[in-house]
């Protein structure tokens, strides 16, 4: 099973390489494809899911 940490890195991965396709030179560009794909990307359940569940761990911690 990934970890919330393996989502939120392949997501970002993933949206890095559309934005990548997007900018290369040459390539046929759709700002709207652009934008529904990196939302496809992005708003998934699961990976929404991962970051609040990051953003709620980095509250208070046992240091020691």
């Amino acid at each position: 099973m990934k970890t919330d940490r393996d989502l939120i890195i392949e997501a970002v991965e993933e949206a890095q390489r559309v934005l990548a396709e997007y900018l290369e030179p040459g390539a046929l560009r759709s700002a709207a494809g652009t934008i529904h794909r990196l939302v496809t990307v992005l708003d998934r359940p699961e990976l929404v899911g991962a970051i609040e569940r990051m953003k709620a761990s980095r509250g208070l911690r046992l240091v020691k």
